[in-house]
């Protein structure tokens, strides 16, 4: 019997090596009675920026919990927004939004110590700056952090993009 773990090692170092995209699929839970402070705590985060709450983001919410599969996207090579947007709709997703971002964080926090994961689909509108922002996980050091990213400068090879298959 192959172990699935080390038969995904050998694929995803194939995948790298041809430059196509890595995809991995994930479960995670959200809470629809938690409040978003509430989802960042839960994701023990060692910093994170303040203007990431209830306040500035605002979300139509289900009932009780809501499990859900998401996929990281890697494109291994530069990408713009528009290319991701692109990309996920010719592949049936849609962009991961802020909550299952939160919810994968919690859920799998080792993840962002390896590569920064976005979520491209709770936008942040920056009037003054002329611009929008989409939230990631991140690391710094070896701490665990959620801050927000300028959509218009592009994203590197490394970065992974949380998304969900879109209903029909």
């Amino acid at each position: 019997m192959v172990n699935k773990e080390h038969r995904f090692l050998i694929n995803e170092a194939t995948v790298r090596r041809k430059n196509s995209v890595i995809i991995t699929t994930h479960k995670i839970v959200i809470d629809n009675a938690m409040s978003l402070e509430d989802m960042i705590k839960a994701g023990n985060y060692d910093w994170g920026n303040w203007s990431i709450n209830s306040k500035n983001f605002k979300f139509k919410r289900g009932k009780g919990k809501i499990g859900v599969t998401v996929k990281l996207i890697c494109f291994n090579r530069l990408m713009s927004y528009r290319k991701i947007i692109k990309w996920f709709n010719r592949h049936g997703l849609r962009p991961g939004n802020l909550l299952e971002l939160l919810a994968f964080g919690a859920t799998y926090p080792e993840k962002q110590l390896e590569f920064p994961i976005v979520q491209v689909g709770t936008l942040w509108r920056i009037k003054k700056r002329r611009g929008s922002r989409g939230l990631y996980l991140r690391r710094g050091n070896k701490e665990r952090g959620l801050s927000a990213i300028w959509l218009q400068h592009g994203f590197l090879k490394y970065y992974r993009f949380i998304a969900v298959e879109k209903e029909v």
